[in-house]
């Protein structure tokens, strides 16, 4: 037996899925894990949890972490991920003991309700294209595409890093999107209508593009210097600046999905398009969490539902 059994069953499980996780997930992982292996050593040594073994660790154990990590002061949305990761790596080793400590312990399944959060105004939606479009260089001008493509397609950042150039059709306003989320999973490829509204600058960055880099790279974001798919601290760094000079701290890419998504509804795209479009497994959570009706578009159906009805009442009379 290893003498840290933790640290090397959060390897074999990390090594296992190295390439089922989308990259920015198994980095999320794996830093969590690696702060997983610290606390649970320390626990054991403290002799407040039996075993740091996945495979042997008691439902008792999972509660003395989830005390611990409550008492440091962790939300009850991050506790939920410690929870999900533990429980992940537990049944890898073929151990239920979360789902025994969820079943024994009300408060370790209890969680905060996840909310839908903000789209990006359509006026800052402007800002960024506009912008973009006066700004020179393969450099300055990527950052406004990257975050362009987001807004105007709804792609994830590991899909604007791995997208590539030839699969990206101007002419008929679309990019295909071989690498996703849930990948080997639920995820599938998919190819993706750009919004019109953004098509003229992503049009002006691929051109430039297209003359730095040329043949050097297959992908559509990369750096001079290499040909592999632009790094995540590049890309965010890229975001940072756009977001700097159009006086906006809310165009995360996150937030830029959600925008697409609620862009698209507003225009009147069917639910069950929109949630293909964005990659979901349903409709479900396309409408949960990126994309509902508006009030004020409600309203107004609603009450031409009621005065078509009561002309027809009229008209009947």
């Amino acid at each position: 037996m290893s003498r840290y059994p933790f640290r090397a069953a959060a390897n074999a499980y990390l090594t296992e899925y190295r390439h089922v996780f989308a990259r920015s997930t198994y980095e999320e992982r794996e830093r969590a894990l690696r702060r997983m292996t610290s606390v649970m050593e320390g626990l054991c040594a403290a002799g407040t949890i039996s075993t740091t073994d996945p495979a042997k660790m008691t439902y008792s154990d999972v509660k003395e972490y989830f005390a611990v990590m409550k008492a440091r002061g962790l939300s009850s949305n991050s506790m939920a991920h410690e929870m999900a990761y533990l429980n992940s790596l537990c049944k890898f080793c073929g151990n239920n003991c979360v789902d025994m400590a969820r079943s024994r312990y009300p408060m370790i399944r209890r969680t905060e309700t996840r909310k839908r959060g903000p789209t990006i105004p359509y006026d800052v939606i402007g800002k960024v294209i506009l912008t973009g479009m006066h700004r020179e260089g393969f450099e300055r001008l990527r950052g406004y595409a990257a975050v362009v493509i987001s807004l105007s397609a709804g792609l994830r950042a590991d899909e604007i890093r791995n997208a590539k150039r030839d699969n990206l059709c101007l002419e008929d306003g679309t990019i295909y999107v071989d690498i996703v989320k849930g990948r080997g999973t639920y995820g599938e490829p998919r190819t993706i209508p750009i919004h019109p509204e953004a098509l003229e600058l992503i049009g002006r960055y691929v051109r430039i593009r297209d003359l730095t880099i040329g043949r050097n790279s297959d992908y559509l974001f990369c750096c001079r210097s290499h040909p592999g798919p632009l790094a995540t601290n590049t890309l965010r760094k890229d975001k940072a600046i756009v977001s700097g000079e159009v006086g906006y701290d809310g165009a995360t890419f996150q937030a830029c999905r959600r925008t697409y998504g609620q862009w698209l509804k507003d225009e009147g795209v069917p639910m069950e398009a929109l949630s293909l479009h964005m990659g979901h497994k349903n409709s479900r959570t396309t409408e949960t969490f990126y994309a509902r009706q508006r009030e004020s578009d409600a309203l107004a159906i609603t009450k031409q539902v009621w005065k078509e009805r009561n002309e027809k009442m009229v008209t009947e009379d």
